[in-house]
């Protein structure tokens, strides 16, 4: 995870004990004839949902859904502090983002990128369109087309999770299952696969992603949280108007 891409990336159990009066045995009362007894009246109550299961549950209806996201990183350094807001629409596979002078569309496998820097010779400013079809995948620049907010950390990495109260999760991901982060990693070795996080649930929605990764070789200690709101709302992603194919030079270092 650079400063240039965005991030992406038990149960309370209560037991009721209670006990028999130590009584001298009353005269038993006659019930009429099909009266529930004690033993029929009383339903048991299903067992609660697995911790990993609820939370891989909310993960999958937030990825099924519009909404809008940021994803902040805060590192010990300051050198990867930096904030992506955007919206996604999984039923287009589209979605947005955009931070300190950079923007991003993407449309299927159609990318646009606008940054307040020249890219690759254009004028800052400008446009360019990524045709899919011509690069090579765009997990390259730490974009999953299927996975805009890299929600693959969870469903892919998930390791352990514990529910430690109504809604908050805590547990471990693998991150070397995921494409999130991938040059960090790397230098993490074994580490990476022992990558603390916290969740929170909300309404059966994801609502808040907080994975806490230690220093690499090349990299400060960093915080990434992803927030998640206006769930199933109306979202619209169109190609912006007047986009610059991208040049071959761009279009071959994505290959």
């Amino acid at each position: 995870m650079g400063s240039r891409r965005a991030v992406l990336i038990g149960f309370a159990v209560c037991a009721v004990l209670t006990t028999a009066a130590c009584a001298k045995p009353k005269t038993p009362v006659a019930q009429p004839a099909g009266a529930p007894t004690a033993a029929t009246a009383t339903t048991a109550a299903p067992p609660p949902a697995d911790a990993r299961t609820e939370l891989l549950a909310a993960t999958a209806k937030t990825a099924g859904t519009t909404s809008a996201y940021t994803a902040e990183t805060t590192s010990v350094s300051a050198s990867l502090d930096n904030k992506v807001t955007g919206k996604i629409d999984a039923a287009r596979n589209a979605s947005t983002a955009a931070m300190d002078g950079f923007e991003m569309v993407r449309i299927g496998t159609d990318l646009y990128l606008k940054s307040a820097t020249p890219i690759a010779g254009l004028a800052a400013g400008t446009w360019i369109h990524v045709d899919g079809a011509k690069s090579g995948p765009l997990t390259k620049l730490g974009i999953n087309g299927d996975d805009p907010a890299n929600l693959s950390a969870l469903t892919a990495g998930l390791v352990s999770a514990e529910k430690t109260g109504p809604g908050n999760f805590k547990g471990v991901l693998d991150m070397t299952k995921t494409d999130a982060g991938r040059a960090t990693m790397q230098q993490l070795g074994d580490a990476a696969k022992q990558i603390a996080f916290q969740a929170t649930v909300g309404d059966g929605y994801l609502v808040t992603l907080l994975i806490t990764v230690p220093q690499a070789i090349q990299s400060p200690a960093y915080d990434t949280t992803l927030r998640f709101t206006d769930f199933g709302k109306p979202v619209t992603i169109t190609a912006p108007p007047g986009a610059q194919p991208a040049p071959p030079a761009l279009l071959e270092a994505l290959k």
